[in-house]
C-alpha cells in the first residue's frame, strides 16, 4: 500500500514540478526531496502531534482521528509519505534524461494528455518501478512506525522473537520470509529492466 501511494503521489508531483510552469516548482521539488532526511519514526510522531492537536476540540472526534491513524491505513500512509522523496527523486531523475523532442514531437498531434499517457509515463516506467520497490522494501522492513502506531507487522513479529523472548535461532527463521520476497522483487526488477530498451 505504501509503495503504490507512494508511487502514485510521487509521479504526479515530479511530473508537476518538472514539466509543468508553476511557480517555485524547482523549490518545491528540492524541498520535498529533502524529506529524505528526516527518519520514518519521526514522521509517525510528527503525523500523531498534529493530528490529536487538530481534532483536539471534540473527544469523539479525537478518537475517530487517532484510531483512522492508528491503524493499517495509518501505517500506509505515513509510511508513503515518508518514503515518498525516494520516487520523486528517481522520477525527476527520468524526467531529467528525458529526450524532450519526443514529448514536443507527441504534443503536435496528441495534445497534453495524450503525450503523458503515451510518451512520458511508459519512459518513466522502469523509473517509477525502481522508486516503488525502494518504498516496498523500506516499508515492509521497518519496525519504527508499525510499532508507534501499534499497527501489528511482520517485523515487529521477528523483533519480539528476537529481544522478548531471546530466540535467535525463531528470529532468524521468522525473518526469512522477508528477505526471500525482498530479493525476488529485486531480481526480478533486475530482469525486468534487462530487458527494456532503455
Amino acid at each position: 500500500g505504501a509503495a503504490a501511494l507512494a508511487a502514485a503521489v510521487g509521479v504526479a508531483f515530479a511530473i508537476g514540478a518538472w514539466r509543468t510552469n508553476v511557480a517555485f516548482r524547482r523549490v518545491f521539488a528540492a524541498v520535498a526531496v529533502a524529506g529524505i532526511l528526516i527518519p520514518p519514526y519521526f514522521h509517525a510522531i510528527a503525523w500523531t502531534i498534529l493530528l490529536t492537536r487538530a481534532a483536539s476540540a471534540s473527544s469523539d472526534r479525537l478518537a475517530a482521528v487517532l484510531g483512522l491513524l492508528h491503524s493499517p491505513w495509518g501505517a500506509v500512509l505515513v509510511l508513503a509519505l515518508a518514503h515518498l522523496p525516494y520516487v520523486i527523486l528517481l522520477t525527476l531523475s527520468g524526467l531529467e534524461g528525458m529526450d524532450g523532442r519526443l514529448e514536443d514531437a507527441a504534443r503536435l498531434s496528441r495534445g497534453p494528455a495524450g503525450t503523458l499517457r503515451g510518451i512520458t509515463l511508459p519512459l518513466l516506467r522502469p523509473h517509477v518501478f525502481c522508486g516503488a520497490t525502494l518504498v516496498f522494501i523500506l516499508s515492509v522492513t521497518d519496525y519504527g512506525v508499525p510499532s508507534l502506531l501499534g499497527v501489528n507487522t511482520y517485523p515487529m513479529e521477528v523483533f519480539i522473537q528476537f529481544s522478548a523472548f531471546f530466540d535467535e535461532a525463531k528470529a532468524t527463521a521468522a525473518a526469512v520470509p522477508m528477505i526471500l520476497i525482498c530479493a525476488l522483487l529485486l531480481a526480478w526488477q533486475l530482469r525486468w529492466m534487462r530487458q527494456r530498451p532503455y
